[in-house]
């Protein structure tokens, strides 16, 4: 086995950088956390809105089994679940992995587990993408201690 990489865990590992887009993003903040005292504070702000982490160099991805969060979405005014998806870049300008979507529960903490399986296999991880399918902006949602597994 290998060591779990920790990419926000009470704070966002120093070599990761927010490339959110539509989304505004507090990695400190307090006022919703599934571990630990902080978590990342989101707000969709339009449809198709993207919270998007970007780290320097590429990473081994054939060391990782899973990439797993938690999240939290309240009730969403439409009356519909929040429905996600999650994938990964190898570079900047690399082809997306394929897309694994997520539902979560609402009004509470979701730990969410991807098999590498579904996201494609990458062979590199870069970016990690976690994009609302909405047509609307999802408005406020957390997210929490995000690793890659072995």
């Amino acid at each position: 086995g290998g060591t779990t990489l920790n990419i926000y865990r009470d704070v966002l590992a120093a070599t990761w950088a927010n490339w959110s887009w539509d989304t505004d993003v507090d990695f400190a903040a307090t006022d919703n956390v599934f571990a630990g005292t902080k978590s990342i504070g989101c707000e969709s702000l339009e449809a198709f809105s993207g919270f998007m982490l970007r780290n320097e160099t590429a990473i081994n991805a054939t060391n990782y089994s899973q990439l797993r969060f938690a999240i939290y979405t309240p009730d969403h005014p439409s009356g519909f679940p929040p429905l996600l998806q999650v994938y990964v870049q190898p570079s900047d300008s690399g082809a997306a992995s394929t897309a694994a979507l997520v539902e979560p529960n609402e009004d509470e903490w979701t730990v969410v587990s991807i098999p590498m399986t579904e996201l494609g296999n990458p062979n590199s991880i870069k970016v990690i993408t976690i994009q609302s399918l909405a047509d609307e902006p999802l408005g406020p949602f957390w997210i929490d201690n995000l690793q890659l597994l072995p």
